[in-house]
C-alpha cells in the first residue's frame, strides 16, 4: 500500500523583488533619499536646520508629572478603602485633597518646583475630582485644583500658587 503523495504547488508567477523592485540607488549609495515604501528620508544632521534639545526643567515636569500619577494612584488605594474595606466617602477625598494641597508650597519657583511637589499636587487634584464625582459640594474644590494642574503642566509658577491658595480657600469653606 502506499501514501497518498500532496498535489505539487505550482510555481509562483513573479517573485517579491519583481512585485516591488528597489528604488534606484543614489551615488552616494543610499536608495534615491527614500526609505520604506519610498518615503522620503530626511537628515536629523543636516546643516541650517537647528535640533531642538528639550529642556532639563522640562524633562523634570514630565518626570514629575508621571511620578504624580504613581502618587495619586497610590494614595487613591490608601484611601479609597477604610478598615472595614468599603469605599470611602467623598467626605474623606475632600478632607485628604485638602490635607495635601495644605502640604504644597505657597509659593512655586524653579527650586520648588520638585518632582515631589508636583507628585502631591497631582494627588490633591485627583482626590478633588474624586470627591467631586461622589458629591456636588466639591465641584468648586475640583474647579480650583484641576486649575492648578493646568497651569502647572504649563509652568506657570505664579499661576499655580494663586490656583493652590484658591483651593486652599474652598477647602477653608468647606
Amino acid at each position: 500500500m502506499t501514501t497518498p503523495q500532496p498535489p505539487e504547488q505550482p510555481a509562483p508567477l513573479f517573485s517579491p523583488q519583481q512585485a516591488w523592485p528597489a528604488p534606484a540607488a543614489a551615488p552616494d549609495g543610499d536608495p534615491a533619499g527614500t526609505g520604506p515604501l519610498g518615503t522620503p528620508v530626511t537628515d536629523p544632521a543636516q546643516p541650517g536646520k537647528p535640533r531642538r534639545k528639550l529642556s532639563p526643567l522640562l524633562l523634570a515636569a514630565t518626570a514629575g508629572a508621571l511620578a504624580g500619577a504613581l502618587v495619586i494612584g497610590a494614595i487613591w488605594l490608601g484611601t479609597a478603602l477604610d478598615g472595614d474595606g468599603s469605599a470611602a466617602s467623598a467626605d474623606s477625598d475632600a478632607r485628604a485633597a485638602c490635607d495635601v494641597f495644605d502640604r504644597v508650597p505657597d509659593t512655586w519657583q524653579q527650586e520648588t518646583f520638585t518632582q515631589a511637589n508636583t507628585a502631591r499636587l497631582q494627588a490633591g487634584v485627583a482626590l478633588a475630582v474624586a470627591a467631586a464625582e461622589q458629591d456636588a459640594r466639591y465641584r468648586a474644590l475640583a474647579a480650583e485644583a484641576q486649575r492648578a494642574q493646568q497651569a502647572m503642566v504649563g509652568f506657570q509658577l505664579d499661576a499655580i500658587a494663586a490656583q493652590v491658595r484658591s483651593a486652599r480657600s474652598q477647602c477653608d469653606d468647606l
